[in-house]
């Protein structure tokens, strides 16, 4: 007789499995930001080339700082002279007591001594906001990143004379982590909410074109209304992008 052919077995196993809904995305910056100077002056130094992944606290310009530094000194000099008067405005106070009580000096000259202590302290405290302002404006002589991100074409050479709130120096973005932002229709507002309920919601992000594997973040995001002319609402994920591959505004899946 023709002998049996071997049949492959398996159980039947009832379990839950995902489902996908398919949209046609962007990628978004979480943070895009102009950089511009806050003091007037001419670009020394650019440290960080164009197009440069930079860390937090990295410096990417540094404006002519001697004007500056001029002022700090100018005005950390009136400081000192002043609380050099002030000094000896309390000693002569000091002396002032004593002959006060002894009548050998006046009420009124008394009161002259005292309030010429006064001034004194209130011009020292002003002098001592002229130093920090300085400081502070010194300070803004280099420009430094805010946060992690890439940096963009650079639109002042060095050498050239910046005014504040000019023409942007350059612009730094954020891509890791990024958006991806997309729009579900209402229809399927209800499964995703649902999903949400029950914990975290995937979000698997393909790049046409590209055949590595798919990167994945977590929806984070769903507008607070729907758009009436659409159907549709905003909804977003975050994406670590730990390997920087996406850019903001890139076609994805």
């Amino acid at each position: 007789p023709m002998q049996a052919m071997p049949v492959p077995v398996t159980g039947v196993v009832k379990k839950t499995i995902p489902i996908y809904l398919d949209y046609a995305a962007r990628t978004e910056a979480i943070r895009s930001i102009a950089l511009q100077a806050k003091v007037s002056g001419y670009i020394l130094d650019q440290p960080a080339t164009d197009g440069a992944d930079v860390r937090q606290g990295d410096l990417l310009y540094r404006i002519d700082p001697r004007d500056y530094q001029t002022v700090l000194a100018q005005v950390r000099a009136q400081t000192e002279r002043d609380q050099a008067s002030l000094d000896y405005a309390k000693a002569n106070l000091d002396r002032g007591s004593d002959l006060t009580k002894t009548g050998f000096l006046s009420k009124d000259s008394y009161q002259q001594r005292a309030s010429a202590v006064a001034q004194g302290e209130a011009t020292v405290i002003a002098d001592k906001a002229a130093v920090q302002a300085a400081e502070i404006n010194l300070g803004y002589t280099e420009i430094k990143a805010p946060f992690d991100g890439r940096l963009g074409r650079n639109q002042a050479a060095v050498g050239t004379l910046i005014n504040v709130g000019g023409t942007a120096l350059n612009t730094l973005v954020q891509i890791s982590p990024i958006y991806v932002t997309f729009s579900p229709s209402e229809a399927e507002l209800a499964l995703i909410q649902k999903a949400r309920a029950e914990g975290p919601v995937t979000a698997e992000v393909t790049v046409p074109g590209d055949q590595g594997p798919p990167r994945k973040g977590e929806l984070t995001f769903l507008d607070n209304q729907v758009d009436h002319t659409t159907g549709t609402i905003i909804a977003r994920a975050t994406i670590a992008n730990q390997d920087l591959s996406l850019l903001p505004g890139q076609y994805v899946n």
